[in-house]
């Protein structure tokens, strides 16, 4: 959720949702990112799910 809000530049946003405990609430933040481009976020987002997906098969190895 915080790598939408980066890649777009809303650092504001993206203090906000680290700042959050609430993955609900995370969630909400993310969705109201400041200038979002969906053709942008097209482009990349399979890439940013494909890097976050391997990123927690390494982070916990003993569950997979």
């Amino acid at each position: 959720m915080c790598v939408i809000v980066v890649f777009f530049d809303d650092l504001k946003t993206a203090q906000a949702i680290l700042n959050e405990r609430e993955p609900r609430h995370q969630k909400f933040l993310a969705r109201n990112v400041i200038n979002f481009d969906e053709g942008k976020w097209n482009e990349v987002s399979q890439s940013v799910v494909e890097k976050g997906s391997l990123e927690k098969v390494n982070y916990m190895p003993h569950i997979y």
